[in-house]
């Protein structure tokens, strides 16, 4: 391939024989995910991670692609290649040309070795040099160190129109300018020196401090770098393509004051945004992913043993009549189904037996005998008109046994789901994760249905086997939707590539070349296992959206988002996947998203990354339609969104066109928003533009509206949305709980607070004027030390009238037994049962709280604040919100006692004390309660004082749930 200088390039430019395709006159290409002049490579900065210090900026220069190398010399100094030629398919391939200074003017240049890139993606490229007689592979990643989105985009290759053979790399991201200064040293050897801005504007970047930095040669090993100051630079950016550069250096040299520069590549308007997503190349895009990531894990000697699922079928079904009023399942969005231990009709309430758990039960399959790990599903009648409950059949759902150490069952959770053709059936899903001491997990999903109408086969189960993990799961009309986490399982890929003599529990790190070698792409995709026994792909590798975050290493994990037709589970389902790790799902009738926190980089004056400590938040939506959903569009906010997953989608909803955010930082008045505090609501538009960003409409609090969410030292415990109103209860030592208004996306402000002790960790909203807040009670007392702590104290049930356009106010409290006491509403808002109001009735709503009370036993109160009261009772209350048309209050009708300190054995009572996020739900039916418990189901009348166990229940004893 013939050799093309950078002075000569430059000079073609400037005498019009190479035309940059953003000067053509032609509009640039379309923002898409992955438009003409991207769908290849990410244009701008690249680098290694563990070679820090190097970098590569690639970029197109109307049909040619143009290459700088900056690294360093077998001393130690600082030096830089170039190399230009054209794109073929995938892959590039030019000399590598070293340049000079003589003369005050670009001097003759020469070939100092070759260059071959392939980019498996547009944000891996794939890169073999050679520089005389030393050659080597670089794995790089686009150097990204901030992605929100910038009004401004200067990003690119500049040089000097009068001075062809020196210019600069610039690089945009965020609120910071990073920039490499490609020129010569005194000798006239290339050199190069790094700057950054970290709070440039709009169209200046002049506050850039010069540093020149020693480092490893390409085939030295790694060395400490050594930066040194040597100047100033200031950029005043004039339009996307030219700019104002001045140069200040300590020693004089290389002195620039004023100059002006145009971008030597295509310009940001003419290729996506940094921040948008990038689709993979194709499936050996993700083979690389995979291959590379394994290698740097060695995850491949791992121990195997396979079996087969079984699925076992429960009783028929009997009929039933429709009945009186009935509590649902507790849900965020209404219209959106979400997965629990316990659904209910009023003929059949359903449960899981051990949420989290199974047995393990030897099968036969013929000759052979199988360990397998079965959950089972009871079943039983509920129709009061037959009489109290009883258990009249069971459902199984089977796992394979065990091949790691480490074995759970997740993301647990039945649905009973009548469709559009009012045909009932009941759903599973759930997933076995294994893992061993290294802490690699490997999943593998099921969706199981069975039939539950009139005239269902008892035989009848529909069952689909799919790779990875399911995380949460989300109803909308007939269509499932999940979140799956995916990382393909090297032992799963070896046995479909490999012949069956081969099969081992160990490999060599030759035969997991050999295993690479062999297998394609598309054998790293997920896939479904269907009724027949086929196998197909989720999704093509074209369905899987990268986004540009910074990492030090390549991750071969999915997070795929799947939506499988309830009606039909053999029908293809509609899936995506983002590559990376994602935390949890928001859900609305009208759209997705998935969530995930990262780390913020900063990028230093020498160009080296570091993290900052701080996260931000990244944003997927897909818009819910007939068929699924179609992706619309990733943004991402500051901050993060706390660190328990179960209350991750509280703090997000989507509502007339926005998403409100509520996110949180640290480090108070000197974190990254100072003054505004450490929590942040921000506004995100669901409309993205061509690039596919969500930008960021409005944050709270701002300029204008400086006031705080919370104090200093305060996190959030409980985020709720309601039409244009938002709710957030802080805490730290007492209880702030704030009102915003967000009637205006671009004006939200704070209506006002009310402070009382403790906290909710959980709001229910009752009505436009009502609002219901569950938590704890806590008192601040002075340690021996002189600081004031706060002391978690019984549980806490608040009535709060939310009607007032100024700050809330408590209507009613009710504290609920004594330091120690618990309720599982606290871990997961299913434990919290709901019964809206009946106006033809004039029935009043009801709710009940699981609760554990702890007390004194002979009725005197401990003077010592820090006194954790012994056990008293565990069971169920009974609320009704009372007032009519007068000052609503809470009134407790009854107090359902489980179990007692008096009657249960000193050796169970831990059963009884101790509530996991899954231990305790109920059900309200007409006039009583149906209660579940570890697996147990009890019932009592709406106000009653016991419980009585169902009949036929095998876990409604102590010794029966010991351990459950």
């Amino acid at each position: 391939m013939r050799a093309t200088s950078l002075a000569a390039l430059t000079a073609a430019l400037s005498c019009g024989l190479v035309t940059p395709a953003h000067a053509s006159g032609a509009p640039p290409p379309s923002n898409g995910l992955a438009g003409p002049a991207d769908a290849v490579f990410r244009q701008g900065m690249w680098w290694n991670p563990e070679r820090a210090g190097n970098g590569w900026d690639i970029n197109r220069v109307g049909d040619r692609v143009f290459v700088v190398w900056y690294t360093y010399d077998e001393a130690g100094n600082p030096t830089w290649y170039t190399s230009t030629g054209e794109l073929d398919g995938e892959r590039f391939q030019g000399e590598l040309l070293s340049h000079s200074w003589v003369n005050n003017a670009a001097g003759p240049y020469t070939v100092a070795g070759s260059l071959d890139i392939t980019f498996p993606s547009a944000q891996v490229a794939n890169v073999n040099w050679q520089l005389g007689e030393h050659s080597g592979e670089r794995v790089l990643q686009p150097f990204i160190f901030a992605t929100e989105p910038v009004m401004s985009d200067y990003s690119g290759i500049w040089y000097d129109t009068a001075e062809a053979g020196y210019g600069l790399t610039v690089q945009t991201q965020g609120d910071t300018t990073f920039t490499v200064l490609y020129h010569y040293d005194a000798e006239g050897r290339p050199t190069w020196t790094t700057g950054t801005d970290p709070a440039s504007g709009d169209s200046a970047a002049d506050n850039i401090v010069l540093s020149n930095s020693t480092g490893q040669c390409a085939w030295c090993e790694n060395r400490p770098h050594e930066s040194t100051t040597v100047g100033t630079a200031a950029l005043q950016f004039e339009t996307e393509s030219n700019m104002r550069v001045s140069l200040q250096f300590d020693g004089g040299d290389w002195n620039r004051q004023d100059v002006g520069h145009i971008m030597l590549s295509d310009p940001p308007s003419g290729r996506p945004h940094p921040a948008a997503m990038a689709p993979l190349a194709s499936s050996e895009a993700l083979r690389f992913y995979f291959s590379s990531s394994y290698r740097e894990t060695q995850g491949y000697s791992l121990p195997i043993i396979c079996a087969g699922p079984i699925v076992s079928p429960g009783p028929p079904p009997e009929a039933g009549f429709d009945g009186g009023p009935l509590s649902e399942t507790n849900v965020q969005e209404q219209g959106v189904d979400e997965a629990d231990v316990v659904k209910a009709t009023w003929e059949r309430l359903y449960s899981i037996d051990q949420p989290g758990r199974a047995a393990l039960e030897t099968v036969t399959d013929g000759e052979e005998e199988h360990d397998l790990f079965i959950q089972t599903i009871s079943r039983y009648r509920t129709s009061p008109e037959l009489g109290d409950p009883v258990l009249d059949g069971q459902y199984k759902v089977t796992y394979p046994p065990r091949r790691y150490p480490i074995h759970s069952l997740r993301g647990e959770g039945l649905y009973h789901h009548v469709d559009a053709d009012d045909q009932s059936r009941l759903v599973y899903v759930g997933s076995q994760v294994e893992g061993h001491c290294y802490g690699y997990a490997h999943g593998k999903a099921r969706i199981v249905a069975w039939d539950t109408g009139d005239d269902a086969d008892a035989d009848a189960a529909h069952a689909l086997d799919i790779d990875g993990e399911i995380i949460t799961t989300r109803v909308i009309g007939d269509t499932l939707y999940a979140m799956i986490r995916y990382r393909p399982d090297f032992h799963d890929i070896a046995r479909r590539v490999l012949p069956p003599e081969d099969i081992k529990d160990d490999y060599t790190e030759e035969e997991f070349e050999t295993v690479i070698e062999a297998l394609t792409g598309d054998d790293l995709l997920p896939r479904a296992k269907y009724a027949d026994g086929s196998t197909r792909p989720l999704l093509a590798a074209a369905d899987i959206l990268v986004p540009p975050v910074p990492a030090t290493r390549l991750d071969s994990q999915l997070t795929v988002f799947s939506a499988f037709d309830l009606r039909d589970l053999d029908a293809p389902p509609v899936s995506m996947a983002i590559m990376g790790h994602m935390g949890g799902l928001y859900a609305s009738t009208s759209a997705a998203w998935l969530a995930g926190t990262r780390w913020v980089y900063g990028v230093g004056t020498d160009g080296h990354l570091f993290r900052t400590g701080e996260q931000d938040t990244e944003l997927h939506r897909f818009a819910i339609t007939d068929k699924g959903f179609s992706y619309s569009g990733s943004g991402s906010i500051e901050g993060h969104l706390g660190s328990d997953p179960g209350k991750l989608s509280f703090r997000l909803s989507e509502h007339n066109g926005v998403l409100r955010v509520l996110s949180q930082s640290g480090w108070g008045d000197s974190g990254r928003w100072g003054e505004f505090g450490e929590h942040r609501l921000s506004i995100v538009d669901t409309q993205a533009g061509d690039d596919l960003l969500l930008a960021t409409r409005a944050v709270l609090p701002n300029e204008q509206r400086p006031a705080r969410i919370g104090k200093p030292g305060e996190q959030v415990y409980s985020v709720r949305y309601f039409g244009d109103r938002g709710y957030a209860v802080t805490y730290r030592m007492i209880d702030p709980l704030y009102a915003l208004d967000l009637s205006d996306p671009d004006d939200p402000y704070i209506l006002g607070d009310l402070e009382i002790p403790g906290y909710s960790d959980y709001l229910h909203p009752v009505s436009a004027e009502l609002l219901l807040g569950v938590g704890m009670n806590a008192s601040v007392h002075v340690d021996s030390y002189g600081n004031e702590q706060a002391l978690i104290q019984g549980v806490q049930v608040g009535l709060f009238d939310v009607s007032d356009t100024g700050a809330p106010a408590l209507l009613d409290q009710e504290e609920i037994g004594y330091r120690g006491s618990s309720t599982p509403v606290s871990e997961a808002h299913h434990a919290f049962t709901w019964l809206p109001a009946d106006n033809d009735t004039d029935r009043a709503a009801r709710f009940v709280l699981p609760v554990a009370i702890h007390g004194p036993e002979d009725g005197q109160l401990d003077d010592d604040p820090w006194h954790r009261y012994p056990w008293l009772g565990t069971g169920a209350l009974m609320y009704e919100i009372a007032g009519g048309q007068g000052v609503p209050w809470l009134r407790r009708v009854g107090t359902a006692t489980l179990a007692d300190a008096g009657s249960t054995p000193e050796d169970h009572a831990y059963l009884y004390t101790n509530f996991s996020a899954d231990s305790a739900r109920s059900v309200i039916q007409g006039d009583r309660l149906l209660f579940y418990f570890r697996g147990g189901v009890f019932t009592s009348p709406w106000g009653g004082s016991e419980f009585t166990p169902a009949e036929g229940c095998v876990l409604c004893t102590p010794w029966s749930i010991e351990g459950n």
